[in-house]
């Protein structure tokens, strides 16, 4: 029987995490999912524990490779797969113990290049957090109604003047993927930011599930949440994705008005950014920020006096965001 679904893992590190992510997807419609595991150069017992899986179950697959980062790990999972769709899955999430079957059930019914669903945030534990998820929900997406990737992000800027961009909040045609070289930029931080929104303004045929499916677990030491103060790699990565992303729309969009809605959201996405990271002590860093470009670009009232604050003076905004924030 041909796989309807392939499951990508990347695997770094997260022995403590792993069964409760395999136990979520295992022994799911095994003739139509495949399940692949890429170790990626782990030092724990993450690639013992993954071994172990594969050698009791048939439809899972493992991979060792040299560490690359996740984006590399992906992009080895996409090359492997075979599924006529692909879902990658974080290691350190799990999903709702019914997702897989009303995946193989939608897809086995639909052809589509992207079904989207929504999540819910856990702690490290496992326990659903009081904290307010909606974030990582598609708001103003009709339920299971085709339409194009462009349409679901406006729709979602319509309801909050934002929309979502992670990876693990759908699954992929792999086709798709592969014919519009939708590969992950090895090395990249934050590199869902960039990937998604590319893949969503392609495509033509999307659908949504109004079901919190995946549970994000929000670890203390993940790239999110950790205090170390050196953001380098964090400031350089979003300064290229943000930039990259405005030339990107001049490219892909003939819909000025559409091409100006999300060059305002990135920019709104760049000047939070700038003030979350104090991007000023970063002074190599600071000076490849276009500040008249996020003048030019900015649409809300907020994000022009923003901007206009960031053009005069940034230390000054980048304080006053923090103040802002803290009070």
């Amino acid at each position: 029987m041909e796989v309807l679904l392939s499951i990508v893992l990347p695997v770094y590190n997260v022995a403590k995490y792993l069964d409760d992510c395999m136990k979520t997807i295992i022994g799911k419609n095994e003739d139509l999912v495949e399940i692949l595991l890429i170790d990626d150069g782990s030092t724990d017992e993450s690639g013992k524990i993954a071994d172990l899986y594969a050698s009791c179950n048939k439809n899972v697959k493992t991979y060792h490779k040299k560490n690359g980062g996740l984006s590399d790990a992906r992009n080895y999972g996409l090359q492997r797969a075979k599924g006529k769709y692909v879902f990658f899955l974080d290691s350190d999430d799990f999903v709702k113990d019914e997702m897989i079957d009303i995946l193989v059930e939608v897809l086995s019914m639909k052809d589509l290049e992207i079904l989207l669903w929504d999540a819910d945030i856990y702690d490290q534990y496992g326990n659903r957090m009081k904290a307010d998820s909606s974030y990582y929900h598609h708001i103003g997406v009709k339920e299971r109604t085709l339409c194009t990737g462009q349409k679901v992000i406006e729709s979602q800027l319509a309801c909050r003047n934002d929309y979502v961009t992670t990876v693990w909040l759908g699954l992929y045609n792999r086709e798709f993927l592969i014919n519009n070289n939708f590969w992950f930029e090895k090395g990249l931080l934050h590199e869902d930011e960039m990937w998604t929104q590319k893949v969503l303004i392609e495509a033509k045929e999307v659908m949504y599930i109004n079901s919190g499916l995946y549970c994000y677990r929000m670890r203390e030491n993940s790239i999110m949440r950790q205090m170390d103060k050196d953001y380098t790699r964090n400031i350089a990565a979003l300064i290229y994705i943000h930039s990259s992303l405005l030339s990107y729309y001049d490219w892909k969009c003939i819909d000025e008005n559409f091409k100006k809605k999300l060059k305002g959201n990135t920019v709104k996405r760049y000047l939070h950014m700038i003030g979350k990271y104090q991007v000023y002590r970063y002074r190599d860093l600071s000076k490849r920020i276009n500040r008249r470009q996020l003048l030019f670009n900015a649409t809300g009232k907020k994000d022009k006096i923003r901007a206009l604050l960031l053009m005069t003076n940034m230390q000054v905004y980048c304080i006053a965001m923090r103040c802002l924030k803290t009070h």
